[in-house]
């Protein structure tokens, strides 16, 4: 595989600060940073990745993800306790800075996103909680909570996504249950080098099925 360019984003080349999600949405590529409040914003056609206006989203500090819906224009990103909306539609001249409140506010903290047909998925983060765990399906017109998924004690979410068909993709931790213990643990194996390494799996489930 051969790199044709490469970004070199302004916000990270500080050393504690890293990027934590990018999207694409009308030739324009999003990038967020952690402990940044900035978008940074770039151009996908010619000259290529060329620098556009930042987008400022007053009141946001510590960004997880981000994730751009074709079908409205906007932009949506998970913070600690919501998510941001950011209406791209209009010239990125206008969009310089966002001052309104989280688009959705939640009890928890969102660890990723993404979105199907103008509905917004939620994978919580969780560390150290034990089951159940779940995700939330938001509709991303006007915030609210369609759906919310109950998943099995040994799923421990770290990223899931809606197919076309409302069939979900989850990527997850696999849990144990420790008998002696008594608590749920991530399992673990121990790969050919003696390096302890959790065990991921992926699963597709169906809206219907029993959880």
């Amino acid at each position: 595989l051969q790199l044709s360019s490469v970004i070199y984003t302004e916000t990270g080349r500080y050393g504690d600060v890293s990027v934590r999600g990018v999207t694409q949405l009308n030739n324009r590529i999003f990038i967020i940073h952690n402990l940044s409040s900035i978008v940074e914003v770039y151009s996908n056609k010619s000259p290529q990745f060329s620098r556009l206006e930042d987008i400022r989203i007053t009141g946001m500090k510590d960004p997880r993800d981000i994730v751009g819906c074709k079908e409205t224009q906007q932009l949506f990103i998970a913070e600690s306790r919501g998510i941001w909306r950011v209406d791209v539609k209009q010239s990125m001249d206008v969009i310089k800075s966002s001052t309104q409140e989280k688009f959705i506010k939640t009890e928890y903290t969102p660890w990723t996103i993404s979105t199907t047909s103008r509905r917004l998925l939620v994978t919580p983060f969780y560390y150290g909680d034990r089951p159940p765990y779940s995700l939330y399906l938001y509709d991303v017109m006007n915030g609210y909570l369609l759906q919310t998924i109950q998943l099995k004690a040994y799923m421990k979410p770290r990223h899931a996504m809606e197919t076309n068909q409302q069939t979900f993709i989850v990527l997850y931790w696999k849990m144990k249950y420790n008998e002696d213990r008594r608590e749920w643990t991530e399992e673990e194996t121990v790969d050919e080098k003696g390096d302890i390494r959790w065990v991921f799996s992926v699963i597709e489930l169906n809206i219907s099925d029993d959880l």
